[in-house]
Order: C-alpha cells, then structure tokens, then sequence
C-alpha cells in the first residue's frame, strides 16, 4: 500500500529539477521533484528501500551514587534502658563477629536477671514437692491393696500429686517466660548459661557484633542514655562490595538488560575507570524524574565511598528488530525531521516527516512516519532540500 507524506515545503529553485506534468500536478500531489537518471547520478542521489534490522542500541551515559549493600550493614542498636558504660572500637575500626562494641548499665537488665533466678528457685522448690507427693502417692496406693489405709486417703494423696505437678508445670512456664525475656534483653545463651552458674545479678549488657566488617558510623558516647527508641549507636559495613545505582532515563532502560557491560568513571576514582555489569534493573518508573533504576556492583577499595557521585556508561545488549534508515537519509527541516521518499512516479520525491528513535551506528531508528518497503533517498538528499526546504535549513549529515 501507498505510503503518501506530506509537508508544507515551498519550491525554490527550478535547477536541475523538473515538476511533474504527466498527470500530477503541484495541486493534487503536494510539493514534489523529479530528477532525471542523468541528475541522480551526476549527484549522487540513491534509493533504497526502508527495512527492519536487528540494531544495537547506543551507550547509556547517567549519573550514579555510590552507597552500601544493604545485606552487607548492621545498625547497632540497644534493646535496654540505660547508660553507656564503655564503648570497645572506633570509627573505622574492623570488627569481626562476637567482637565486643558498647557496654550498658542496665537497671532494667539486673530486674530481669533477678526475677529469671527467682524463678527457677520456685522451680526447683515445687519440683522437690513432686517428688515427696509422688512417695506419699506409692505408699498410699500399697496401704488401700492391703486394706489398711481407706480408699479415699489413697485418692486424697493422687489428688496432692498432680497438684504437685500442676505447679511444676506453671512454675517452668513462668521460668520460660523469664528466660525468654532476657533474651529479648539481649542477653545471648552463653552469658545466661553463666547467670545460672553464678547465681549473681550482673546489670551490664555488652552489645556485640553480628557481621564482620567496618565501623562507618559512631554515634555513642559514654555515659550517654539510651532506649529501645535510640536509633543506631554504630553502623558496621561490608565495604568488601559496594554497590552503584544509576538513573537511566526510562526510553533508554528499555535497551539495557540484566548482564549488560558498564564503566564506571568518577573524581574518586583519579583518571581511572572500572568495568562492572548490570546486576538489577527497577520494575517501575519514578514518578518524579521519570526514569528507572539500574543497579551495578563493584568491588571496594578501589576509593569508591559510600555517598560519592560518579558516571555510568551503560553498553546495551540487547538487540531489536527495528525499522532503520541511513544516517544521511535524514534531514532537518522547520525543526522536524523527514526524509525524502519516491511516491507516484519513477524518480518522483516528495517530503516525509517522521520522529526518530536512537542510533545506532551510521543507522537512524525511525519510530514512525515510515514503512518497511518504501523506496528512501540515502544519499544526495541535500539536492531534493534545496528545492522543497526552506532557506537555511541543514540536513543532519551536514558539516558546518
């Protein structure tokens, strides 16, 4: 099917050039030009069809931050009421797991110690009950077959025994409770195995760390008072790997896949560049900025930190079957872009507006306005401007 294009370009200059006679008219077909073979090939003028091609898309440059991998940071925090006592490391200090970070002087802690051990003296107590209901139950049941103790004494006793171990049961519960909320205190199984041990209240917490790594962030100070409600007291990270999340506008996200090359250049990095790979792209678009997420990883120490700005350049890896022209297929005219299309007649052109995509190479995506099989000017356009554009106006592959 014909594929008619129409844009408003006046005639200048009859040079070379003919208008069409032969039953098309300036009228009925819009401004036109017809070049004689001699013409187009004194001039350089080519046709060919527009086709699909699986084209690569152009590098991505965006700008990124630099922060932690949030599976590779801890937040120490307390989980007590008190005061600071001691703090064990310094900021940028290394820590490995168990290492000790902040000691607290917990009022809170010491209550809980005492009522766990109050507990599980109320436990051993009714437990020793168990025991003496238990022999008192034997001897009872061996006095009702002999018929020398009645029948109800022997139930009496049955009865006081499973009193005994109706109050074991809550008294082990109510210990649970008890151990239950040290830990919750922070009170690990090696310090309350020792507790037990002891017999002896110790008030004082000792915060310790769960992931070995950098301390990046100190905020506690002795003698300082917390609460559950107290935000972070340190920050412990794994710089081993430190991740680079950049903005890439949302039509140029839809080149990049997962797997995809990248550099990433920046002032901290002092000249020098680092090769990574696409890791993960955002399934949304932010609403603000219109533009979509795409997370790389690199290793550390290599004077990327945590908060530092730097630049991605994004290779994409994927390829579309597109519809593609030549570079110098496309002219700028009145701030549109168009090329020249043969409609109607043999070496007949006329005008075609259309909007273009990315590029890729020396090929020009074309979004629309063109269709697969239309027989395109790519080459020597400049001579079909002249006459239908207007007075300067420069075509894409023009040097200034």
């Amino acid at each position: 099917m014909m594929h008619m294009c129409r844009i408003s370009f006046l005639s200048t200059s009859a040079l070379l050039l003919a208008l069409v006679t032969n039953g098309f008219s300036a009228e009925d077909a819009g401004p036109a030009v017809i070049l004689t073979e001699e013409v187009m090939k004194r001039h350089g003028v080519v046709v060919a069809k527009a086709e699909q091609s699986d084209v690569l898309g152009q590098p991505v440059v965006a700008p990124a931050t630099v922060t932690f991998d949030p599976d590779r940071l801890v937040h120490v925090a307390s989980v007590v009421s008190g005061r600071i006592a001691k703090i064990h490391v310094r900021q940028g200090a290394q820590v490995a797991v168990g290492d000790p970070l902040v000691d607290i002087d917990s009022p809170e802690l010491g209550r809980a110690q005492s009522d766990f051990l109050q507990k599980r003296a109320v436990v051993s107590v009714v437990q020793a009950s168990v025991s003496i209901a238990d022999q008192a139950h034997q001897r009872a049941q061996k006095l009702v077959s002999e018929n020398a103790l009645p029948p109800a004494e022997g139930q009496r006793r049955e009865a006081e025994l499973l009193r005994a171990k109706t109050e074991v049961m809550a008294a082990e519960a109510d210990c649970d409770a008890a151990e239950n909320a040290l830990t919750l205190l922070g009170l690990d199984a090696a310090a309350r195995e020792q507790l037990v041990k002891s017999g002896t209240v110790s008030p004082r917490l000792t915060l310790r760390a769960l992931m070995a790594g950098t301390v990046t962030e100190r905020m506690a100070t002795v003698g300082q008072s917390v609460t559950p409600d107290t935000e972070r007291l340190m920050t412990i990270a794994d710089i081993s790997t430190l991740w680079i999340l950049a903005n890439v506008g949302e039509s140029s996200a839809a080149w990049i896949a997962i797997g995809a090359e990248a550099v990433v250049t920046g002032p901290a990095l002092g000249g020098t560049s680092i090769t990574t790979t696409v890791k993960a792209i955002a399934s949304t678009v932010d609403a603000k900025t219109r533009t979509v997420q795409v997370r790389l990883e690199v290793m550390g120490g290599n004077g990327l930190r945590p908060g530092a700005f730097v630049e991605v350049e994004i290779r994409p890896s994927a390829k579309r079957s597109q519809l593609v022209v030549p570079r110098s297929a496309v002219f700028s005219v009145d701030s549109m872009s168009a090329v020249f299309v043969s409609e109607g007649l043999p070496n007949r052109f006329v005008a075609c507006p259309v909007e273009i995509g990315n590029e890729a190479g020396d090929q020009v995506v074309i979004t629309s306005g063109l269709s697969v099989g239309q027989n395109v000017v790519i080459a020597g356009g400049f001579l079909i401007k002249s006459d239908l554009g207007k007075s300067g106006a420069k075509g894409c592959c023009d040097l200034d």
